[in-house]
């Protein structure tokens, strides 16, 4: 995981490492599947879930177009999917974005309505939502509680 590198050079955020390496696959919050990088032949494995991702909604972005803001369009060019929540709320990194030094702006989106600024780190993100924030108001939900339930197995 330390020594994988996206298009532009950079590598998993400081904040997802720390989290895949301490909690690695399950439920997070009650309701989002963090997906880790694992064996690639699993379907839940980080790898399987980014690629079934860009190739449903991510590899033709002119489909977007009138639909979202250029703005918006273009950020969805720069996004790295790494979880989903179980109502369909995918959370994505912008990999051209620096808001610390090892870290990306994670954006929540559900391909209904723009993508969602949710925070600056994965840390940031479970803070948000677990609590009334911005985030759980413009997700429309209460605020999560603080659990994790670790799975035995990727299928």
């Amino acid at each position: 995981m330390a020594n994988f590198r996206f298009a532009n050079g950079r590598g998993f955020s400081a904040s997802y490492q720390r989290f895949a390496t301490q909690y690695g696959w399950g439920r997070s919050l009650g309701n989002y599947l963090v997906h880790i990088p694992a064996n690639p032949q699993y379907c839940d494995s980080w790898q399987q879930a980014s690629a079934a991702v860009k190739s449903t909604y991510i590899a033709d972005l002119d489909e977007y177009e009138g639909f979202f803001s250029a703005q918006h369009v273009c950020l969805m060019a720069r996004m790295e999917f790494f979880a989903k929540s179980e109502s369909g709320t995918y959370l994505f990194w912008d990999i051209e974005s620096r808001p610390s030094q090892d870290e990306f702006d994670i954006y929540a989106f559900d391909f209904r309505e723009e993508p969602f600024l949710i925070g600056r780190s994965l840390d940031e993100v479970w803070f948000n939502l677990t609590r009334e924030s911005a985030a759980t108001a413009a997700l429309r939900a209460a605020p999560r509680q603080a659990v994790f339930e670790g799975f035995d197995s990727m299928s």
